[in-house]
C-alpha cells in the first residue's frame, strides 16, 4: 500500500503506476486493476469487472513481444479503451504518456483553446474538426480522460486476449474463456463501426487524431503504425458533414471580411 485517502480518483493510481516506470527497466510489465462498480453494483459491473481483471492478468503471462499494452478487449470507439480500464502495460511505453495528474486538464484545454474556441471553431483551421455537441464520454474529458489515457500515444500498439467473436454486450460478457493473445484491433475503421456510430465529423477520424496527438504529444503514428491502414478511407468526416463544414466556413469568411 502506496497511500491511504479519503478521497480519490483513478488519476491517484494511475500516477503511481506512471512514476514507478520513469525509473523501471523498459521491458518491466505494470497492471492496472480497480474495484469496478464499487459505488454501483450490480451484475452486469460485477461480470464486467470479472472479465476485465481476467483479461489484464492473462496479458502478464501472454503478451505478444510486439504489442506495448494489453487489455480483454480493445476499442477504437468512441476513444481508444478498453472494457473497464484494466490492462497490462511495458514500462518503455507508459513512461512516454502524458503525466496522468495533468492529463484531463490538457485534454480539457485543447477543446476549449481551440476546439471550442468562439473564434477558432468555425475557422477554415478548425471547423472541421469540432466535435460540435458529442457528450463527455465520448470526448475523452473530465474522469472518462483516465479511461483514454494509457491508449493516449500516437505509439500505442495494443493487443487484448478475449477470443475475437465473444464482444458480448456488458450485460453478457463471457464468464468463462480461454485467453487468445492477438493484436488489436481486428478489422479495419469500417468493421469497427465508424460508420454507423456518432462518428461522422473528422474528429472521430483520422485527421483529428492527428490533431490530437500532435497538441498532446507533438507526435505522430510511427510510418509502420497500424493506424494509417486502420483509417484508409476514413481521413476525413463523411461529405454531408464536409458541406455542413464548408458552408459554415464561407459563414465565417463572410462575417469576418464584412467586419473588417
Amino acid at each position: 500500500m502506496l497511500a491511504y485517502r479519503e478521497t480519490g480518483n483513478e488519476d491517484d493510481t494511475l500516477q503511481a503506476l506512471w512514476e514507478y516506470c520513469q525509473e523501471a527497466p523498459d521491458d518491466t510489465l505494470v497492471t492496472y486493476i480497480h474495484d469496478k462498480g464499487s459505488f454501483n453494483f450490480n451484475p452486469v459491473n460485477e461480470r464486467a469487472r470479472r472479465m476485465a481483471t481476467k483479461g489484464a492478468m492473462e496479458c502478464r503471462n501472454m503478451m505478444p513481444s510486439d504489442c506495448n499494452i494489453c487489455s480483454a478487449v480493445f476499442y477504437t470507439f468512441p476513444q481508444y479503451l478498453c472494457t473497464a480500464n484494466m490492462w497490462t502495460a511495458r514500462c518503455s511505453y507508459v513512461r512516454r504518456l502524458y503525466r496522468p495528474k495533468d492529463y484531463a486538464a490538457k485534454m480539457q484545454e485543447m477543446y476549449d483553446t481551440t476546439l471550442n474556441h468562439s473564434i477558432l471553431r468555425d475557422s477554415p483551421d478548425y471547423g472541421c474538426l469540432r466535435p460540435h455537441d458529442f457528450a463527455k464520454k465520448i470526448l475523452g474529458i473530465g474522469r472518462y480522460a483516465y479511461e483514454q489515457w494509457p491508449f493516449s500515444h500516437p505509439a500505442v500498439e495494443p493487443c487484448q486476449v478475449l477470443p475475437y467473436g465473444q464482444r458480448h454486450a456488458p450485460s453478457n460478457f463471457p464468464q468463462d474463456w480461454k485467453p487468445n493473445p492477438q493484436r488489436a484491433p481486428v478489422g479495419n475503421a469500417q468493421s469497427a463501426g465508424i460508420t454507423v456510430g456518432p462518428y461522422k465529423t473528422t474528429f472521430a477520424r483520422l485527421k483529428g487524431r492527428l490533431f490530437e496527438w500532435e497538441y498532446v504529444y507533438n507526435e505522430t503514428p510511427p510510418e509502420e503504425s497500424w493506424i494509417w491502414d486502420f483509417y484508409a478511407g476514413y481521413e476525413e468526416g463523411t461529405p454531408a458533414f464536409q458541406d455542413v463544414c464548408r458552408e459554415k466556413i464561407e459563414n465565417f469568411k463572410r462575417n469576418h471580411n464584412a467586419s473588417s
